[in-house]
């Protein structure tokens, strides 16, 4: 399959997840293939790129890492540290000892840097243990998942790399953009528009599944896969 971009999704990351699901259903991404992910879309392509399970593991962990996240409450907001830390630790858990090899020139995770805001997409990863950092800084929303910033010991101050994402610029190649959005430039989204209070809450489990299997049935139905 050629290249994918997972663009930012909020909290309807399922969405993104069954897309992923699907590609891993149908053999991966072929032998020089990239994937390339923004915000939560950048933690679907780290699951993808790096070979975990996304039918089995990587659905289970983002939803347990979401209830853990909001502890009984009815919003994510205003507790940032303590929403991001079960999921860091979730992926922490799920990625192989040699998940930064796998991604390396294979995964590029959007982020902003400070001050100028300047997007970046980064494709190396020297540990595991930045590879992680990167995650974390993929995810930075002010008040939802940190205070102001993500500090990055390689990367300085950093923040959510947004909703757009790039495509794979080699000569030659293609990417599929897959967005949760109803506008943008993207191949692939929902055939039933995700609503707001999905975008912006944490849905309930079965919801979430319900993205998921949106996704999974999109991908089925696309017909630009290379």
């Amino acid at each position: 399959m050629s290249s994918l971009a997972f663009g930012g999704a909020f909290f309807a990351w399922p969405y993104h997840a069954g897309v992923a699901a699907y590609v891993q259903a149908h053999g991966g991404l072929r032998d020089g293939a990239r994937v390339y992910g923004t915000s939560s879309g950048a933690v679907v392509a780290t699951m993808l790129a790096c070979g975990i399970p996304i039918a089995t593991t990587g659905l289970e962990l983002g939803l347990r890492a979401g209830r853990d996240g909001l502890a009984g409450r009815r919003t994510p907001f205003f507790r940032p540290t303590a929403f991001l830390a079960p999921h860091i630790a979730e992926m922490d858990r799920a990625l192989p000892p040699d998940a930064h090899e796998r991604a390396d020139g294979r995964l590029f995770i959007t982020i902003r840097q400070l001050p100028r805001l300047r997007q970046r997409a980064v494709g190396e990863f020297p540990t595991r243990a930045a590879l992680l950092d990167l995650l974390a800084a993929a995810v930075a929303v002010p008040g939802l998942t940190v205070p102001l910033v993500h500090r990055s010991p390689q990367y300085g101050a950093c923040l959510d790399g947004g909703p757009g994402v790039p495509d794979d610029d080699r000569p030659g190649s293609h990417t599929t953009r897959v967005g949760v959005f109803t506008r943008g430039a993207y191949h692939l989204r929902p055939s039933v528009p995700i609503t707001r209070a999905l975008l912006l809450g944490v849905p309930a489990d079965a919801r979430r599944r319900e993205l998921y299997a949106l996704g999974f049935a999109d991908a089925v139905r696309y017909r630009g896969w290379r």
